[in-house]
């Protein structure tokens, strides 16, 4: 059983491939005992899928019975030139002057003046920067690779921006100056996984991310990664079940998270770092891509809905909270949603309160571009890095 995958196929190799958060994973498989072997590898990052009413729908992938792979991209099915917007506690907005482009995961820095943004640009994403002060929009990563720059967070003191860099089959955890000086720190680094940064503790010392090299089901883990000494990445919450989108408060007394451990997503907190010393559930019916308000005063959340909720709290010693109320419809904007939906937290709360959303164009996300991408003997590199088991050509 592969928790969390969709549209498995099983090639005459003795592998199965299968779909899961827009990206193509593999495992070897054993066709007597009909039971997977090995770790479940992701194999290509973007991958297309449809969507249906009831969840996730078929990859747009094939293998042919010479090895050739052909996909269609997540990042070239759909041209989207999306706008920023804040928006105030009672939905109404304010368009920011930044030229439309598809933005994903933006996030406003400690001071309030500046955004750094996920952008998809001919095929490949790159961190950028929005200046709030001078209207300029930037480049901060343009190293000459194929890696996707994605997921940006700010460090607590306004100076740089951790990320991740993806290739297939390998991800690195990344930070470099915010005003672009310098090079690029690899932090750590995790094959066969996907790692998304989602903080930054308030004193600097630790990153926690989303990973999910979880070997029990691929599900993510929320880690700890040491920043001011050499150190492994530690699991914070490691179970069979997800947990992902771990956001410390202001006052690092807490951490905020989702999981799926009741059968479907809800919002927890727990103290931090010591988490398994409390436990509360927030969220009511279900809720996803918690976020802090900057004065520790509130938690944020997506309801299933798509209305942005707020749960007042109490975060000082003690750690107290009241009843979500709903403040705004979040349905006109990109919240993750769509024929690739996204894990990670797609809105921010800037210091003064205001609600930094993403909007897709009034005539739909975009328009479908016809982009196959075919990979030339991709079986054989399959077989490379998973394994091969006894063909079976029976059954192709």
């Amino acid at each position: 059983m592969v928790q969390g995958g969709h549209d498995a196929r099983v090639l005459p190799s003795g592998h199965l491939l299968y779909m899961r958060d827009a990206t193509l994973f593999g495992t070897r498989f054993d066709l007597k005992r009909l039971e997977r072997q090995g770790d479940q590898v992701p194999l290509i990052v973007g991958v297309t899928a449809v969507t249906t009413t009831t969840g996730p729908g078929p990859g747009q992938f094939g293998v042919s019975a010479e090895g050739r792979l052909v996909y269609q991209p997540s990042t070239a099915a759909t041209i989207v030139k999306r706008t920023l917007v804040w928006v105030d506690r009672q939905g109404r907005e304010q368009p920011i002057s930044a030229e439309p482009r598809e933005y994903i995961y933006p996030r406003v820095s400690p001071s309030g003046r500046k955004i750094a943004l996920d952008v998809g640009v001919n095929g490949t994403r790159d961190i950028w920067m929005w200046d709030l002060e001078h209207d300029i929009l930037s480049r901060l990563t343009s190293e000459d690779d194929k890696s996707d720059k994605r997921s940006p967070i700010w460090a607590a003191d306004d100076r740089s921006i951790l990320y991740s860099s993806t290739t297939p089959g390998n991800a690195q955890l990344v930070r470099r100056a915010a005003d672009g000086t310098g090079s690029s720190e690899k932090l750590g680094e995790e094959s066969g996984a996907q790692v998304i940064p989602t903080s930054v503790s308030p004193d600097g010392r630790t990153l926690v991310y989303s990973s999910n090299s979880n070997p029990r089901g691929g599900f993510f883990d929320l880690m700890a990664l040491p920043l001011t000494e050499k150190g492994q990445p530690k699991p914070l919450m490691a179970t069979p079940k997800l947990e992902t989108n771990g956001e410390v408060s202001p006052n690092g007394r807490w951490i905020a998270f989702e999981s799926d451990e009741s059968g479907r997503r809800e919002i927890y907190v727990r103290p931090f770092p010591a988490v398994d010393t409390g436990r509360w559930q927030v969220s009511i019916s279900g809720g996803t891509r918690p976020v802090w308000s900057r004065n520790n005063r509130e938690l944020y959340f997506v309801s299933p809905d798509q209305q942005i909720m707020a749960v007042p709290v109490e975060s000082g010693k003690d750690f107290t909270y009241g009843r979500p109320a709903a403040l705004f419809k979040g349905s006109s904007y990109y919240l993750g949603g769509g024929p690739t939906p996204l894990n990670g937290r797609t809105y921010d709360v800037a210091p003064d309160g205001r609600f930094l959303l993403i909007k897709d164009p009034p005539n739909g996300p975009g328009t479908t571009a016809p982009t196959i991408v075919v990979v030339e003997h991709w079986l054989d590199e399959v077989k490379k890095r998973l394994g091969q088991q006894p063909i079976f050509s029976s059954i192709w």
